[in-house]
Parts: C-alpha cells; structure tokens; sequence
C-alpha cells in the first residue's frame, strides 16, 4: 500500500508539472547530460504553425547554464516571415556552470506579435559509465535498434516499445521498485488545426481506452520485462489540452526492489495503439475515427525510476546516448523542411 500511494503522489506531480504551455511546434530534447567538464550541445528543431514574423531564436539560461545565443531577425517584413510548414533548425552549445550539479536552458523562437514558440531542456551533470542514471527510448516495434519513424498504412494495431537500459552495476545503486512517466503526443503542422480523432484514445474521444493497451510483457528475449513482484499500475492518456497536446500517463511499482543488469535493455511499457476503427482521411461519425494520416510525434516530458534507497527517491531518466527523444507518426526521420522562407531568413543568422 505504501508503494501504491507513492506512486499516486507521484503521478498527480508529473500531470501537475505537464499541465504547461506545450509548443507543438518545438522540438528539442528533454533532458540531455554534459560531459565531465560540463559541457554539452544539442539540436533545436521549431516547425511553423501559423506564419508570423520571426523576431529572433536561440536558447537562454534559465538556471545554472552559461554560453547562451540567439540570432536577431529585427521583424523585418518580406526577409524575416515564417510561412506555414517551414523549419527552422539550429544548434545549441554551452556549459554547466557548477557541472555538478543540474542545470536546464530555455529554448526559443520569438515572433513579432502572435506565433513563435519555447520549450525547456534540463541539462543533466555527468555521469561515469554504469553510474546510477538509466536510459531510456521510445522505438516503434523494437527495443534495439531505435525505429524512429512509422506510417499508417492499413487500419490494425501499431506497437510503441518503452525500454530502458544503462542502469548502475553497484546493487545499492538501483534497488528500484517503480516507475513513472509523462509522453507528450503532438499534432505536427498539417492537422489542419484540430487534434485528430484516430489518437483521441481518451475515454471521451472516438476511439476511447478501449482501442488502446497497456502491456509491461517482454518484447522477446533480449528485452526482458523490467519489474517485480505483485505489480500494481496507473494507465490513461488524457483529452487534449488548451495547446491541443495530450499526454500519455504510465505508472507502476512493485513489492520488492529489483537491481537490473548493467548491460541489459529491459521493456518498460509496450503501448498498443489499436487502429481498426481508424482513416487516413476524415472519418465517419460512429463508424470510423479521421486523421490517421496526421503527422504526429510522441516524446517523454518526464521520466523517473524510483528508488527504494532514501524511502522512494526518484532516479531521472535520460534519453539513451545516440537516440532521437521522440517517434515520429507519418514523418521520416525529423520533421520534414519546407525550405522557401527559411532559406532567406537562415542568412540573418550567419
């Protein structure tokens, strides 16, 4: 009971803590780590929802992150417009000012009036190999490798892996007895403004719960299940919210603390989206559910393992070193670019 009510208090802080502004535009990862001298780099990429002005984009320090930068556009008309579709990418670099401890950097793009978007990346100080902060991905079908994209092809059902790995060889390190997590799901530009219906999988949406399940099973072999004994779990994706973003909820915990191997990928979750009752297109009330054909993404906003050390002390999860942060829905690789306008305003940044 003492681990089940953790877990509760647990969940209502992750809804509480995602119940934010979230960007759909905006893609950038979570939390990445600095190496041992603190410094760490990643990639921003904003996709255009509805045109504006660009006045400027880059990243700043919200706590404990220096070597911030950003690229001022001066609202220039006809040089500095961003249309709908268009992509704009660029990189981040600086360094932990204390490199012990947790840092987080405000990313940006700012419009000239309405539009422009921001999200945060925290900064995670370095952790030597087999240190006591496990990995985590997202792959469509697979534990390993990560499979980033997938497409709605057919209406049947398409399988989200959850693994995690790199998990401390020091027993004392990694007694867990839980998990939880938050994974964003995000319309991408070219839903035509509405969240589609074939992913409302909320009980007030058109597919309802009962098209989607919640399976901690082993994927095979070489991806065991991670978890103990008598597990006890907390399950939903909610409606979308006011930024038209839902959320995926995923919590468990269990009686007796486990010490997962070093050099093991374990399966967290598999999420099984069933599309039988979904279209490419616009669907048929009480028939079919429409906008299957969206471009899509889905990534974690939060993740932790908890611990049995320190009566529950919750672990973060990072994103496995080399991997993308989220699944894409309908799209290769990354958001796919739209050139015409950015091309243009790329140069002011040179």
């Amino acid at each position: 009971m003492r681990c089940q009510t953790m877990l509760v208090i647990l969940m209502s802080g992750l809804a509480l803590a995602s119940a934010r502004p979230a960007w759909a535009g905006m893609e950038a990862p979570s939390a990445i780590q600095a190496d041992a001298a603190g410094h760490f780099e990643y990639k921003c990429i904003f996709v255009v929802e509805q045109s504006f002005v660009i006045a400027g984009r880059g990243w700043s320090n919200d706590f404990n992150t220096a070597g911030e930068s950003h690229g001022d556009c001066l609202c220039l008309p006809g040089t500095c417009d961003a249309d709908v579709g268009d992509t704009l990418r660029w990189s981040v670099a600086g360094n932990l000012i204390d490199p012990d401890a947790e840092g987080r950097a405000s990313n940006w793009v700012a419009a000239c009036g309405a539009g422009g978007g921001s999200s945060f990346t925290t900064i995670l100080p370095f952790t030597p190999p087999g240190g006591a902060e496990p990995t985590l991905r997202l792959s469509w079908d697979s534990c390993d490798p990560q499979i980033v994209s997938k497409w709605f092809t057919t209406p049947t059902t398409y399988k989200l892996v959850i693994s995690a790995a790199d998990f401390s060889p020091d027993p004392t390190d990694d007694d867990l007895i839980g998990v939880a997590m938050v994974l964003p799901v995000t319309c991408l530009p070219g839903c035509g403004g509405g969240f589609p219906d074939a992913w409302r999988f909320d009980d007030l949406g058109c597919q309802t719960s009962s098209q989607v399940k919640y399976s901690r099973k082993p994927l095979n072999a070489d991806c065991p299940a991670l978890g103990g004994m008598n597990p006890w779990s907390l399950t939903l994706m909610d409606a979308p919210d006011a930024w038209g973003q839902a959320h995926i909820r995923l919590g468990v915990v269990w009686d007796n603390p486990v010490t997962p191997g070093p050099n093991t990928r374990y399966t967290v979750w598999q999420v099984i989206f069933d599309m039988s009752y979904a279209e490419a297109g616009v669907g048929t009330p009480g028939t079919s559910c429409g906008g299957a054909g969206s471009a899509m993404s889905i990534g974690y906003d939060q993740a932790y393992f908890l611990s049995q050390t320190g009566g529950g002390a919750r672990v973060y999860a990072r994103t496995s070193p080399g991997d993308s942060g989220f699944v894409l829905w309908n799209h290769e690789g990354e958001v796919p670019t739209r050139s015409t306008t950015w091309g243009r305003v790329k140069a002011q940044y040179r």
